[in-house]
């Protein structure tokens, strides 16, 4: 009879998993608008993107947008001794493509970089999270 009632006094697998994935959503409702805030006050702080490749991939995104694929790229004379054009970001650039949409470049650049270093900080999280490591929210 013992045994009987320690079964129905164990929480169940799906009450455990709910609470842990209640815990998991609650965690990253506090954290993510946090994190995005921190990162939007530093790159709104100033008016101009740091550095000087933030121009060049956030223009040649919106080049691609606008014209497709850049098959020749006559502004870069030497392409590290490429004959042809090879865009090696590609990838970035269809990624800060939507970016372009929605403001001017410079604050297109500078809202993509507010998303991704959120994102992750968020898969960072996560990873720690999934890993079962303890402290992970001091991380």
């Amino acid at each position: 009879m013992k045994h009987l009632k320690s079964l129905f006094l164990k929480p169940s697998f799906t009450s455990i998993y709910f609470s842990e994935k209640k815990k998991l959503w609650s965690g990253v409702a506090i954290i993510f608008p946090l994190v995005f805030i921190y990162f939007y006050k530093i790159q709104f702080t100033v008016s101009d993107i740091p550095g000087f490749d933030g121009y060049y991939h956030i223009k040649v995104a919106s080049i691609i947008r606008d014209q497709g694929l850049i098959k020749e790229f006559p502004w870069l004379e030497f392409p590290f001794g490429q004959n042809p054009f090879v865009d090696h970001h590609l990838l970035f650039h269809f990624l800060l493509i939507p970016f372009t949409f929605l403001w001017d470049l410079t604050d297109s650049a500078k809202m993509a970089a507010v998303t991704f270093a959120t994102l992750m900080i968020a898969m960072f999280g996560l990873c720690l999270y999934r890993s079962s490591i303890k402290g992970s929210f001091i991380w």
